[in-house]
């Protein structure tokens, strides 16, 4: 009896230890199967509305911190741009304006003017702006808020998007129009800050004279990354671009919080890397000791992107 438990025991620790080592292979992989809702405005005679429920297959390594990121586009013809180096001062102003707007990465920047009819009636009552930023030859990021507001009737009726703006008489690569804007429909159920990201699809091919950003996500934290956040802040001369830099003081499953000087009108802008990788939108300013923040670009949205990204690829290339 005393030998057929021994017996036992050995075939059940084997046993056990097969297990484990496959357990252990196996466990910085996993596999999820992730859905997400969005609603896309189409620019279209009858301003079509949709809601479509993705499902997509991610794989990513949960422990080793990995960074997975697509490159920016330079068009031949664009010269770079020089930049000052990052610093963590907060409080007092920091901001440089950019004289050359149609240098690399501020051509992938620009302006993006909102018409609203907020009664219905089919006349426009008010404009409003924000920042938003090339991520493929016809992908315009920018903030959620930017281009909807369920109180001013949801969707705007027009866009215009002004790439590279430089005072109202400096339009280097003209104006651009829009064919639809994709939004999270978490976003537009309860405007939360946690979703408060939009897609336009531009009607041109913009970004082959501008080139466009890299985006980036990464598993781990992003804390101390030194960012620019690039836009067009309320608080200067109208249309001018302003370069803010620090770091990301702060990371959370869809927000990251920063150090960089910023004001009303650069919602929507890119907090990226000297490597012109986009990490975050910025979305909300902060006060006191509350840091600005950006949504940050997470997998989902990161894939989200790649999709609109190859869908312009596959228009123009």
């Amino acid at each position: 009896m005393k030998k057929i438990l021994i017996a036992f025991l050995v075939i059940f620790y084997v046993t056990i230890g097969f297990v484990n080592v496959e357990a252990i292979t196996d466990e910085n992989r996993v596999y999820k199967m992730d859905s997400y809702s969005v609603v896309t405005c189409f620019n279209d005679e009858f301003r079509t509305i949709v809601t479509e429920t993705h499902y997509t297959k991610y794989t990513y390594d949960l422990k080793d911190g990995s960074v997975h990121t697509t490159p920016a586009f330079i068009p031949n013809k664009l010269s770079a741009a020089y930049q000052v180096s990052p610093k963590t001062v907060f409080g007092s102003d920091t901001r440089v304006q950019i004289t050359d707007t149609t240098q690399y990465p501020y051509s992938y920047i620009g302006r993006i003017e909102a018409h609203w009819d907020d009664d219905g009636d089919g006349i426009i009552d008010f404009f409003s702006h924000g920042t938003g930023f090339m991520e493929g030859p016809d992908v315009l990021t920018t903030a959620g808020h930017v281009v909807y507001n369920p109180d001013w009737g949801g969707f705007p009726v027009n866009i215009i998007y002004y790439p590279a703006i430089n005072g109202w008489g400096t339009q280097p690569f003209g104006t651009a129009g829009w064919s639809e804007i994709t939004l999270s429909q978490t976003y537009v159920n309860n405007q939360s800050s946690d979703h408060d990201w939009a897609i336009i699809v531009l009607s041109s091919n913009v970004g082959a004279n501008t080139g466009w950003f890299g985006k980036g996500w990464s598993t781990g934290s992003l804390n101390g990354k030194n960012i620019f956040v690039t836009g067009y802040p309320g608080d200067k001369p109208a249309w001018t671009m302003w370069e803010g830099d620090g770091k990301i003081t702060s990371t959370y499953t869809y927000r990251l919080r920063h150090d960089v000087d910023t004001f009303s009108g650069q919602s929507g802008a890119p907090m990226y890397d000297s490597n012109h990788i986009v990490w975050g939108i910025h979305t909300t300013g902060g006060f006191l000791l509350i840091k600005n923040t950006g949504r940050r670009i997470d997998e989902t949205l990161y894939n989200y992107l790649q999709e609109k990204y190859e869908e312009g690829m596959n228009r123009y290339y």
